[in-house]
């Protein structure tokens, strides 16, 4: 037999391996490889703002949470700072496991420049079931860069990392 002969046998051989190995493996092949997933930590230590306090006050039946941050300047003078624009501050009073949403409220941050302060303040009627109070910075893209999470007696809320 004329070796010429062989080499579509060959070529189907190596692709039935193919067929079988991907349909076992579950193996993919893409030209873009998966983006990873970010590090929280990583993100806030470099995130452009910092939720420096988050003050609570009392009223009549209704509650106010004065919210501060901070705009960073350059990280040890190594990576460069930006002025935000566009930036939201996002706040949030629901259930603890938070299944309900009892108030709610979007405050478009003014342009801040790096290292400058800004604060804000936000009111809600205070529900009759324990609630916590979570507070984020949101980038013009809808991602969030830092989050915090307060509750009824306004205690920070350590997440897993215990941070």
């Amino acid at each position: 037999m004329n070796p010429t002969h062989l080499r579509p046998l060959r070529m189907l051989a190596v692709v039935w391996f193919l067929a079988i190995f991907v349909s076992c493996t579950g193996y993919r092949t893409s030209a873009v490889p998966p983006t990873p997933t970010p590090d929280p930590q990583t993100l806030e230590k470099y995130a452009p703002a910092v939720i420096n306090s988050v003050t609570f006050s009392d009223a009549s039946n209704s509650r106010r949470a004065l919210v501060v941050l901070h705009t960073r300047g350059s990280v040890d003078g190594k990576l460069p700072a930006s002025t935000l624009r566009n930036y939201t501050l996002r706040w949030a009073v629901t259930s603890r496991t938070g299944e309900t949403k009892f108030s709610e409220g979007d405050v478009l941050l003014p342009t801040l420049a790096p290292g400058t302060d800004w604060s804000g303040e936000v009111g809600w009627n205070v529900p009759e079931a324990d609630y916590v109070f979570t507070v984020s910075i949101i980038r013009p893209t809808g991602f969030t860069v830092i989050e915090r999470k307060y509750d009824v007696e306004g205690e920070l809320i350590k997440d897993e990392a215990g941070k």
